[in-house]
């Protein structure tokens, strides 16, 4: 059978010339015949053919086993050919309502034939392996470029049986890259290959291959991010993390579809039935190839009086999605930490300004940006651009967040906290937060807020721009309402201090953290 495609192509020009005689002729006889009335005249004639296929297959079997190319062009030609057959059958009459049930198809003849089987599931493995070593033995480079999502899947996915661009994606919020999309190809690849064998033991076999497949691909992308750990922002690493969103974003959709969901069901009741018929695995120290036969047999066949799966909990991507996730979920966290660093780096003479001897708004002609903040400001629009031109706005969105949380606490802590400032110096600071910090955070975010990330700073700075009588006031409702003294109503006095806080609009700061802000102002103690 080393050219199998003239063998089978024969086989098929058999099948459709017979077609119209056996559905015209014989199968009219075959219905007014009370034992033949349910079967089909065609899909008797077909299986006959499909046991020639088998002989010659198994006749040759030997010599092809030998040479794994030409094994796994016979494979590849059978796949063929019995996907032409299944579409055949779905076009006649009959093809419909007896085809998948009755027709034999070359699927059997691989499934059934363990050592067939086994030796193509092997190659399988090294062959899609020596894909993944070769996918990462290029330029790490290019290898993460940013691709155009639509042009790339148009071109990688014509004619699978179930292209992404036919499930819910949504497009437009991914960046794709090469590396994802190779390895997406792979699984799918490997999925249109197996998709139609007959026995659900058999599909789990490949399933495995699929998911030890992706967590290769994990610990490839893992090793990738430690080699660029201390170039967070190179076109790799942040490739690396598009990569991880895309790939999640395909899983999270496959894993809602019915072909995964069934398979799920297999590999739940595969567990069990091993779990169940633990006494089988005894067979495998005498004879192991017969034993994973007979046990897959008896797990086929107790699947055929099963519940549907309608109650199964769990998917096929459970278990590898959180470590995708929790990869993405670093490099983020690395990405925010890196930004933080590079702003806070530059903010050594901010922090040690003059905020006692700052001139009062009225005094000068146009405030603008305190000359220290320069540098960090800069800084950080420059890491938001590059940002923003690299990865999807949505995770760019998360960026932001999680960064103006850092720098929040960061001017509260850092600036505020070891600071005394005059008005002149609080009318500087909210200058340089509301006017120039918060904007270029704003600039790179989409349907974000960023005031509320704010909170600590925004209510620190609405205390000290506090009228000064006002302030007086609150300031000795606080020292009431934290004054340890037995002889007063502390419950009393501090519902009357977390009130008066309220009705200025400081919902963040504890009555603790309020009063050591009022004692930073120079007009109260000073």
């Amino acid at each position: 059978m080393i050219s199998p495609e003239w063998f089978l192509s024969q086989i098929m020009q058999w099948i459709r010339e017979q077609h119209y005689f056996l559905t015209r002729f014989i199968q009219p006889i075959f219905d007014e015949n009370k034992y033949w009335t349910k079967h089909s005249a065609l899909i008797l004639f077909l299986n006959k053919l499909i046991f020639l296929i088998k002989d010659k297959l198994e006749a040759d079997i030997k010599k092809l086993s030998e040479n794994s190319e030409h094994f796994l062009h016979t494979i590849d030609e059978l796949l063929i050919f019995s996907n032409h057959l299944n579409s055949f059958l779905k076009t006649t009459e009959n093809g419909v309502t007896t085809s998948n049930h009755q027709a034999y198809t070359c699927f059997h003849i691989i499934c059934e034939n363990q050592f067939i089987f086994s030796h193509w599931l092997n190659l399988e493995k090294q062959i899609w392996q020596k894909y993944l070593d070769e996918m990462f033995s290029n330029d790490y480079f290019s290898l993460f470029m940013n691709q155009n999502i639509e042009n790339s899947l148009s071109k990688n996915f014509t004619g699978s049986c179930e292209s992404l661009a036919d499930n819910n994606l949504n497009y437009d919020i991914l960046i794709s890259t090469k590396c994802a999309e190779c390895i997406v190809l792979l699984i799918k690849s490997i999925q249109d290959r197996y998709y139609n064998l007959p026995f659900p033991s058999k599909k789990i076999c490949f399933a495995n291959l699929q998911l030890d497949l992706l967590r290769e691909f994990h610990l490839r992308l893992c090793q990738i991010l430690r080699d660029e750990a201390n170039n967070i922002f190179s076109k790799t690493y942040l490739g690396v993390l598009n990569t991880f969103i895309y790939v999640i974003k395909v899983l999270e959709d496959w894993k809602n579809s019915k072909f995964y969901i069934q398979l799920q069901f297999y590999r739940v009741k595969y567990a069990q039935f091993i779990e169940k018929h633990q006494f089988l695995k005894n067979f495998k120290s005498h004879n192991s190839l017969n034993s994973d036969n007979e046990i897959n047999a008896l797990f086929d066949q107790s699947l055929e009086v099963s519940k549907p799966f309608l109650d199964i909990e769990g998917t096929i991507f459970d278990d590898l999605l959180p470590s995708y996730e929790k990869v993405k979920n670093d490099i983020v966290k690395q990405i925010v930490h890196k930004c933080k660093w590079e702003f806070t780096s530059r903010a050594n003479s901010y922090i040690h300004e003059k905020w006692m001897c700052m001139p009062l708004m009225s005094e000068i002609n146009k405030q603008t940006l305190t000359d220290s903040a320069s540098d960090m400001l800069i800084s950080l629009r420059n890491m938001l651009h590059l940002l923003k031109d690299s990865i999807t706005q949505d995770i760019l969105n998360t960026i932001i967040k999680k960064l103006s949380s850092e720098l929040d606490n960061f001017y509260f802590k850092d600036v505020i906290l070891n600071n005394k400032f005059n008005e002149g110096g609080i009318q500087q600071l909210n200058f340089d937060v509301n006017k120039y910090l918060m904007p270029i955070l704003n600039e790179f975010s989409i349907n974000c807020n960023i005031s509320c990330f704010f909170r600590l700073t925004n209510e620190s700075i609405n205390l000290l721009m506090l009228k000064k009588g006002s302030a007086l006031l609150l300031n000795d409702l606080i020292e009431k309402a934290v004054d340890i003294n037995p002889s007063l109503d502390l419950k009393l006095n501090l519902y009357n201090a977390k009130n008066a806080l309220k009705e200025l609009s400081i919902h963040h700061l504890t009555c603790e953290q309020s009063q050591k802000i009022l004692s930073l102002r120079s007009d109260l103690f000073y």
